[in-house]
C-alpha cells in the first residue's frame, strides 16, 4: 500500500511535475486603473508559469463592489479580458462559483500575467468599494521545486 508522502512525491514532486498549484492575490479596488469607461483593471503580481494548464479558479469577495448598480468581473489576459472566466458577481460578498468557468482549461505556453476587469453599470469611478482574493488553479508541466520537499531522487 502506498504511504499519502510516496503517493505526493509521484504526483506532484516527481520529475515530471504534474502537481496542482495555484497562485492567490489579495485586490481592493484602489489597485485598479480606470480603463475610461465601464471598466478599469489590474494585472496581479504572480505569475502562470510557462508550461501550466489553467484548469479554473475561485474568488471570494471578502467586501463587496458598491457605489454603482452591479459590478461583474472577468479573470483573463490583457489581450483576452475573460480568457479563464466572466459573469462573477462581484457586488455582493461570498465565494463566487458563477460565471463562465468552461475557457479556463487552456494550455499557457509563455509565462502569463493575469488580468482581473471590473465592469460596472455606468462609469467605474463610480465603484467606490472592494476586495477580493483570487485564486487560480493549474496544472503545472514543469519542475518546480522551491521549496524543501522530498522528490524520488532523495528518498
Amino acid at each position: 500500500m502506498a504511504s499519502l508522502n510516496n503517493i505526493n512525491s509521484q504526483l506532484e514532486r516527481s520529475p515530471v511535475g504534474m502537481g496542482i498549484r495555484k497562485i492567490a492575490e489579495i485586490v481592493n479596488i484602489s489597485d485598479f486603473t480606470d480603463g475610461e469607461g465601464t471598466s478599469g483593471h489590474v494585472d496581479l503580481d504572480q505569475k502562470i508559469p510557462a508550461g501550466a494548464f489553467v484548469i479554473g479558479s475561485k474568488v471570494n469577495v471578502t467586501e463587496a463592489f458598491t457605489g454603482d448598480t452591479a459590478a461583474k468581473l472577468e479573470i483573463g489576459i490583457s489581450t483576452d479580458p475573460d480568457a479563464f472566466a466572466d459573469g462573477i458577481d462581484v457586488f455582493t460578498t461570498g465565494v463566487k462559483g458563477e460565471g463562465n468557468y468552461e475557457q479556463a482549461q487552456q494550455y499557457r505556453a509563455d509565462e502569463t500575467t493575469v488580468r482581473l476587469t471590473v465592469t460596472g453599470n455606468s462609469d467605474f469611478t463610480d465603484i467606490a468599494a472592494g476586495r477580493l482574493r483570487v485564486d487560480i488553479y493549474y496544472l503545472s508541466t514543469e519542475v518546480e521545486l522551491s521549496n524543501d520537499y522530498i522528490d524520488r531522487y532523495d528518498v
